[in-house]
């Protein structure tokens, strides 16, 4: 293709960087109304993360793209959710309509369930409807762990953990009580409180953070969906 890419454009690309000895790292995902040379910095900077870490050499044996570009824009935007209900008991399932709006398109609903943990506690929780980019935010606050690399099987758990959250899906998540830590990239999640207060004791070397937990869903949606929305729900016994 030559020239540049139609102001409405959506790009479906994957791949793999190849890695001798070692899993390969996938990229399989879709952009809309972004350049070729957006997507090909995530490929670079993978690339770059590899053959700079500071852990091991890694050579690369092949590097293969393959892309298809329709001239139609696919993103919408939540404008608006309406819950099922806003008191649940433990083990119910929210489902939650959420209207989409397109630019010179028709507003389209899409439906998408959460089942509310069996042993979560009576109280009040947030569920969080989102888009691919607001979703990877999410885990990133959430789960910093996941994105951190200390040897070369961490770097590519990393990359991996970067490359799988899709822009075409529609994410609900909750977040939950926890009890458990984080030592580095490992998460001990939901320990006992005895157990927890040997972890926390003041002489130990390895720096600990206090465990997040969460409860999700997410659908595949033939939209790239930009934005969230925020509802509040009561969980009784």
């Amino acid at each position: 293709m030559q020239g540049p890419l139609p102001l409405e454009h959506t790009i479906r690309y994957s791949g793999q960087i190849t890695l001798k000895g070692v899993a390969a790292v996938r990229i399989d995902n879709v952009s809309s109304g972004r350049q070729i040379s957006e997507i090909g910095r995530e490929l670079y900077s993978a690339v770059g993360l590899l053959l700079n870490n500071p852990f091991g050499k890694v050579n690369i044996d092949s590097i293969n793209i393959k892309m298809s570009m329709a001239p139609v824009s696919t993103t919408a935007s939540i404008w608006a959710v309406d819950v099922s209900q806003t008191t649940v008991r433990p083990g119910q399932t929210i489902t939650a309509s959420v209207a989409l709006r397109s630019y010179r398109s028709q507003e389209e609903t899409a439906a998408i369930d959460l089942k509310i943990p069996e042993t979560l506690a009576a109280g009040t929780y947030k569920i969080q409807i989102m888009g691919g980019p607001e979703y990877q935010s999410f885990v990133s606050k959430m789960a910093p762990q996941r994105f951190i690399a200390v040897d070369l099987t961490s770097l590519e758990t990393a990359l991996d953990n970067r490359f799988k959250t899709r822009r075409d899906r529609l994410y609900a998540v909750m977040q939950t009580p926890a009890s458990g830590v984080v030592i580095r990239r490992h998460e001990l999640g939901q320990l006992p409180p005895t157990k927890m207060l040997l972890m926390q004791d003041s002489k130990r070397l390895q720096p600990l953070e206090p465990y997040k937990a969460w409860t999700e869903n997410h659908i595949e949606l033939d939209r790239i969906v930009d934005g969230s929305a925020e509802i509040e729900v009561t969980v009784k016994q």
